[in-house]
């Protein structure tokens, strides 16, 4: 299920979202993060040459920073407790209202 972030965000552009995926990758090791675009509502694209390619096996969680983008995030499931609150806190840091994540 996704994460819901920013429902009132407008807009943000690849290279934020590149950005703000690093930051993601950089406060938080265990993770990889790749930017997405939504398509439809429903379809997470991730941006071309975004991202690491050693991605691991569990399905990842989708964090939605507005109706029309969003972070991929391999690695959330293995977080505690604090590094997830650090994820979030970073988020909300770079302007997105930050909700508890819903896990799958």
């Amino acid at each position: 299920m996704n994460a819901p972030l920013g429902e009132n965000a407008i807009s943000i552009s690849d290279e934020a979202l590149r950005r703000l995926a690093g930051s993601v990758e950089a406060a938080c090791p265990a993770v990889a993060a790749l930017p997405a675009r939504i398509v439809g509502g429903r379809r997470w694209a991730a941006l071309p040459r975004a991202g690491r390619f050693d991605l691991p096996l569990r399905p990842p969680e989708r964090i939605r920073l507005s109706a029309e983008a969003g972070l991929i995030v391999y690695g959330f499931a293995d977080l505690n407790d604090a590094q997830r609150i650090k994820l979030f806190a970073l988020l909300r840091a770079e302007g997105f209202d930050g909700r508890a994540a819903e896990t799958r």
